[in-house]
């Protein structure tokens, strides 16, 4: 105390040139010779805190690889991941291509004749806001009115050459009689004119009547028919009528779009169009009622399927002739392929074609190339295995806190080993992951080295290949989900260490107000002593001066 007193009556008297106040450099004097215990304890709380924050990282990493585990530790999953194919076109214009995962290592070459086209019906021409009207049906002129009067005819004919025959053997006749005859023959020839002129008399054509009452149809597309009724009350336009058509079968669930198209101002045409291709989506229609056969929509447009009467500026009919040029013709490997669709997937070990226009004459047969899509499943499983090296690389690097816990340090250990584990694959040639071309370095990290190795063994079984890794995700998805369940070894050690963390926060806290408080004590103590000496030091300076 004696010691400490004479130092701060020292800078006191101006013997320091501090710029700290003495009453702070005395405490802090102090402090720094009660530090020791505190300083202890903060060492073991940061080397806690390290290895808490060791924990985290080890925990936010094998959560990485849990998840990649999942990918793989299911059959369906795993081979999945080793299924992939893929197929390439030399000409994805013309042809694209698209590979399952059950299509076949092939080369194959494919030439676009024609792109299959939907079914499209056209009506006839007909002039908008005209009156609607069914078409007239021409009477037909019954056969014995014609017989009738053609006998009447060589009847009168008959008599006159008779007489006239009469006349030339007798060799002579009266003027009377020869007069009565020539009446006899005028009369006649003058009714024959007169029948005449009553057969060809022709009656002006009436006025349709309007066209009144409900007309059924159906249509058919695709084996599916769909019936409509058109209710009419006779002030219809052929412009309403053809509206009212397409309104119905638009609403419908029939497979076809219908439009009234203004080809002119004046004149419309009725059109129908299949939402599918292919001949197995050709338009049919049975019309009950008469209602089509207005716009000149008859059965006999399509009696003959190969051979439908097709439609030009004024008639009705379809866009194709043939009701099979309405599919796709390519020619694959020397085979003519016809169907309904541009998009085809039942032809050849599950690719999928997509036809996308007519190959030119002059350019080459489309090369299409299927085969495994090794950088695919080179991915999928250096994903997994780029965790799982994260892992061994986190615990490499914090090596002296893993071995410091001996969960952490197996773990490393247990690590190592499996990569080199014999595994069940069902397949003798395929035991170990360098059976899939996988190599491991000195460090214990797994890459895909070989891909020719990898290639080979998956073409050759790929569902061996598949439950190889299956088994080694299947491992370590047990060894880590131990580490990271809520009750596991990781979350345990974090629960212990944040106790422990709290506990000497606790007791460094403790000290320092230990410290603090004899340092207020010894403030208090050197500010009654600095009084005292002042004191002294007056009452000297008074007797000095008597």
């Amino acid at each position: 105390m004696a010691d400490l007193l004479g130092a701060a009556f020292s800078i006191t008297n101006g013997l320091s040139d501090s710029a700290e106040s003495p009453m702070d450099v005395l405490l802090e004097s102090f402090r720094k010779s009660r530090s020791g215990p505190v300083d202890i304890l903060t060492g073991r709380k940061s080397d806690l805190e390290k290895r808490q924050v060791f924990f985290n990282g080890l925990r936010s990493r094998l959560d990485a690889l849990a998840d990649a585990v999942r990918d793989f530790d299911d059959a369906e999953d795993s081979i999945d991941k080793f299924k992939i194919r893929s197929a390439e076109s030399s000409n994805a214009d013309g042809v694209s291509v698209a590979a399952g995962e059950d299509s076949k290592d092939g080369v194959y070459s494919v030439r676009v004749n024609r792109l299959a086209t939907s079914d499209i019906l056209v009506s006839n021409r007909v002039n908008a806001q005209d009156a609607f009207a069914l078409p007239v049906v021409e009477a037909e002129v019954e056969p014995e009115a014609e017989i009738e009067t053609d006998a009447e005819v060589d009847v009168d004919e008959s008599s006159t050459d008779e007489t006239s025959e009469g006349a030339d053997a007798e060799g002579a006749g009266t003027e009377d009689t020869g007069a009565e005859e020539g009446t006899g023959a005028d009369d006649t020839s003058t009714d024959g004119v007169e029948a005449a002129e009553e057969v060809e008399e022709v009656e002006e054509p009436a006025e349709p009547e309007p066209v009144t009452g409900t007309f059924d149809f159906e249509i058919t597309v695709d084996g599916e028919t769909q019936a409509f009724s058109i209710s009419l009350d006779g002030t219809e336009t052929f412009a309403d009528v053809a509206s009212r058509i397409a309104d119905e079968i638009n609403d419908s669930d029939l497979n076809v779009t219908a439009g009234a198209v203004f080809d002119t101002t004046e004149t419309l045409r009725l059109s129908l169009v299949a939402q599918d291709t292919g001949s197995e989506n050709q338009i049919t229609f049975d019309d009950e009622d008469g209602l089509l056969s207005a716009f000149g929509l008859t059965e006999d447009l399509y009696a003959d399927t190969s051979a439908r009467t097709t439609f030009d500026d004024e008639s009705a009919g379809f866009r194709k002739s043939s009701a099979n040029a309405l599919d796709s013709e390519f020619v694959m490997n020397g085979i003519t392929v016809l169907r309904s669709s541009n998009v085809v997937d039942d032809v050849v070990n599950d690719l999928t074609f997509t036809l996308r226009r007519v190959t030119d004459e002059e350019e080459a047969d489309i090369r299409i190339d299927a085969s495994l899509d090794v950088d695919k499943v080179k991915d999928n499983v250096s994903e997994f295995l780029t965790e799982y090296n994260d892992v061994l690389n986190f615990l490499r690097s914090e090596r002296e806190t893993a071995r410091a816990d001996f969960a952490a340090s197996s773990l490393r250990s247990d690590l190592r080993s499996y990569a080199t584990r014999q595994y069940e694959s069902g397949n003798d040639s395929m035991r170990y992951l360098s059976d899939l071309g996988i190599e491991i370095d000195s460090n214990g990290f797994l890459t895909v080295g070989d891909e020719e190795i990898l290639q080979a063994a998956v073409n050759d079984d790929p569902e061996a290949a598949a439950q190889l890794v299956e088994n080694f995700a299947l491992l370590l998805k047990e060894r880590v989900e131990g580490m990271v369940e809520d009750d596991g070894i990781i979350e345990t050690r974090k629960s212990s260490l944040s106790s422990q963390i709290d506990s000497y926060s606790e007791r460094i806290e403790r000290l320092e107000s230990q410290i603090d408080r004899q340092a207020e004590s010894l403030r208090k103590r050197y500010t009654s002593l600095q009084e005292s000496y002042l004191q002294a030091q007056n009452q000297y300076s008074q007797l000095f001066n008597i």
